[in-house]
């Protein structure tokens, strides 16, 4: 069973590979690649992910640290400082930046990481859990590493299996899981019933269209969507030559897509 996790998990994440790092002596560089949701524990889980191999790091995190994680990916600003906000805004203050993330090692099954940071001439560095970390990198646009020694303890899992798409999903270049009020909740969407999409199949119909992971998918051609099942029916209807038009919740809005196959 865990490692059938392990798979679903890994073809959620499989496509959202790219962009490039920085080489840095006994570092992998990695980059954040989104949060996906365990589909057996409804649990968020943060993928780090080798740009130069179809290999990632899955981190299980807590729902506080997805949401921070999801906003600093989406450039997006609170009209409150959440805490990671705060700690950007309070070590700008101090006129100090963060260098470098890395994650340094997997101790009982708990990985730790190490902000550096610098001021000037002074340089820190600063004991952290790798959700944490990760939140505040993304607000300095600071580099992501995994230490060598943590990956030549086999963390990594490869991404490089088939997509994880359905026949009709496949059509459309999109994927969707079930989302729960509660993890609903945490990605800023108010409303129990919708569909996280948790891949979009590069250079595929959803992509140009302008989809993204982590959009919540509410409505397919003006009807409510209420599970993946149904999803997959109703995709499965309709005619693959003509466009489908979706509704999905991001940001606090509600916005529309025209996906034609």
């Amino acid at each position: 069973m865990h490692h059938l996790r392990f798979a679903v998990l890994a073809l959620c994440a499989f496509l959202l590979l790219g962009g490039c790092g920085s080489p840095d002596s006994g570092l992998l560089p990695v980059d954040v690649k989104g949060v996906v949701v365990d589909p057996e524990t409804q649990s968020p889980v943060l993928f780090l992910v080798d740009p130069d191999s179809e290999r990632g790091l899955p981190v299980w995190i807590g729902l506080n640290e997805a949401r921070a994680i999801t906003l600093g990916l989406k450039d997006v600003e609170p009209p409150r400082p959440l805490t990671h906000d705060l700690m950007k805004r309070m070590l700008d203050l101090l006129d100090a930046k963060v260098e470098r993330v890395v994650i340094s090692d997997l101790r009982e099954n708990t990985y730790f990481a190490t902000l550096d940071l610098r001021s000037g001439r002074k340089t820190w560095e600063v004991d952290s859990r790798p959700s944490d970390a990760v939140a505040i990198a993304l607000r300095f646009d600071a580099p992501l590493y995994l230490s060598r020694a943590l990956v030549q303890k086999g963390v990594l899992v490869d991404l490089g299996s088939a997509t994880s798409a359905s026949g009709p999903e496949k059509r459309y270049g999109f994927v969707t899981q079930e989302l729960s009020p509660e993890v609903a909740h945490y990605f800023g969407f108010e409303k129990e019933k919708g569909l996280i999409v948790t891949e979009i199949i590069k250079d595929g119909p959803a992509e140009k269209a302008g989809l993204q992971t982590g959009d919540i998918l509410v409505r397919l051609d003006r009807k409510a969507v209420q599970g993946t099942e149904e999803l997959w029916s109703a995709l499965g209807k309709k005619d693959a030559s003509k466009a489908i038009r979706v509704e999905v919740y991001r940001n606090g809005k509600v916005r529309s897509f025209k996906i034609k196959p």
